[in-house]
């Protein structure tokens, strides 16, 4: 559980980070999977 914590909040400053400094990359679903550890 504290894993699975852990895991959504590094996704979820990932996709803050690719919406901040990466603002070319649009829409939230492409950001969720730039961040998702799922798609890697």
């Amino acid at each position: 559980m504290i894993r699975r914590n852990l895991e959504q909040g590094v996704e979820e400053e990932l996709k803050a980070l690719i919406e901040k400094d990466y603002s070319t990359i649009s829409g939230g679903k492409m950001r969720e999977m730039f961040a998702s550890p799922s798609y890697g």
